[in-house]
């Protein structure tokens, strides 16, 4: 389910908030979808659309936003997509950057199989081993010409895929991202590789005594 809202978030999206958001100023946005599903995570725009009036736009109360300034002093506002995806668009002042945040409600707490766990780590590792589209060498082409940063985590609740960069590269990053949601295809050497990546690091954080 996820992979077609990510998917058709690229069409709609764009023309919704990319074009005139960027015209007023910089921004940060961020998606998620409903309870049990994954979101997704978008950024640069203005703290509203002047050109949509849609009952769906809402926006964080003055007393909202005092009462979690400490935590997020921006003011945000959300909508919810024809397709059941939220996006949340945070202005944060940091001129032409974008970060593109894709939080999975899945985690560690997810694995339910007795005495095995690592499954939810691992297969974050296997959503960068590309797809026929874009191969892992293409696809770090890509984010390396954009000057593009991007890295993955996974936690008890959720699994979050981030990229920052400039608001230019926006459409090409939705892009690559919603074809390695929708088209993730590996061989098993990589399956291995991955797997001996993740009992890598597995190691090295048992070995650390601060753990």
């Amino acid at each position: 389910m996820f992979q077609s809202k990510l998917c058709a978030l690229i069409p709609a999206v764009l023309p919704m908030l990319v074009a005139p958001l960027f015209a007023s100023g910089p921004a940060r946005a961020a998606a998620w979808s409903g309870t049990g599903q994954p979101g997704v995570t978008i950024a640069p725009a203005t703290p509203s659309d002047p050109h949509d009036h849609s009952e769906s736009t809402t926006a964080v109360t003055p007393a909202q936003l005092e009462k979690s300034k400490d935590l997020l002093p921006f003011q945000a506002v959300g909508k919810t997509l024809d397709n059941g995806l939220k996006v949340i668009i945070v202005p944060t002042g940091l001129p032409n950057l974008v970060s593109l945040q894709i939080p999975v409600q899945t985690g560690s707490r997810n694995e339910v199989e007795p005495g095995k766990t690592g499954f939810a780590h691992f297969f974050e590792h296997m959503m960068f081993r590309g797809t026929k589209k874009y191969p892992p060498a293409a696809y770090e082409e890509i984010i390396t010409q954009a000057g593009a940063r991007q890295n993955a985590y996974t936690t008890d609740d959720f699994t979050n895929y981030h990229i920052t960069f400039a608001k230019e590269s926006l459409e090409k990053m939705l892009e690559i991202e919603a074809d390695r949601f929708m088209n993730l295809a590996y061989t098993e050497e990589g399956f291995r590789t991955e797997a001996l990546a993740v009992l890598g690091e597995y190691n090295k954080n048992s070995a650390n005594p601060i753990n």
